[in-house]
This record gives C-alpha cells, sequence and structure tokens, in this order.
C-alpha cells in the first residue's frame, strides 16, 4: 500500500491529497540562494530532503498554484560543472543551466 502524501492547498487552505508522488516542503528556503547554499541548507533540513530532479520540478510547475510556488527561477539537483539547472516559473525567462553562483530559489522535495 502506497502512503498517502498531503499538501496544504495554498489557494483554500485546505489539506488535499497531493497530485504528486513524493512530498514538496510547504515553503520556499527564504530569499535567493546559489546553488551551493541551497544544496548545503537541504542536508540541515532532515533526512531525504534534497532539490527537486528536473522531471520532478515540471510536476511541480503543473501544480503551481497549488503549491504556492513563486514566480522565479527554482534549483534543480541536474549539475554539470560550475553549471545546474533551474526551471524559471516566469512566463519571460528561460528555463537553463546557469552558474551555481547565480541565485535562484530553492524548495525541496523528498521520496
Amino acid at each position: 500500500m502506497k502512503n498517502e502524501i498531503y499538501i496544504t492547498n495554498k489557494i483554500t487552505g485546505e489539506k488535499v491529497l497531493s497530485p504528486l508522488p513524493f512530498s514538496v516542503a510547504e515553503n520556499d528556503l527564504p530569499g535567493y540562494v546559489t546553488w551551493n547554499n541551497a544544496t548545503n541548507a537541504s542536508e540541515t533540513m532532515g533526512e531525504g530532503w534534497r532539490l527537486p530532479t528536473e522531471n520532478e520540478i515540471e510536476m511541480m510547475y503543473e501544480y503551481k498554484i497549488i503549491l504556492g510556488l513563486d514566480k522565479r527561477g527554482y534549483w534543480t539537483n541536474s549539475e554539470s560543472f560550475a553549471m545546474a539547472y533551474s526551471k524559471s516559473f516566469k512566463w519571460y525567462l528561460p528555463s537553463r543551466f546557469v552558474v551555481k553562483f547565480s541565485t535562484c530559489g530553492a524548495r525541496f522535495v523528498k521520496d
């Protein structure tokens, strides 16, 4: 039997069954942070919390209003040397690999 995951709908305030197969933190990490700072912060959040994969951030984007995700770029755990993938939640900015010392938002997930 699969564990049911509930989230608080940011529009209604109700606890609802999550449409996602993973847990999403209730809030963003405050402010804008570098990729390394976001990764380090996830290690202090308790067992299992981490930056989302590219696939997970795409699923989160589909439910951004319910999850209360802000209109900003969010870090993922995808990296390549000095770059990491940022998913943009702004219509006018592309999602792309950016240098890790740039700043974006961070919302953690866990299995």
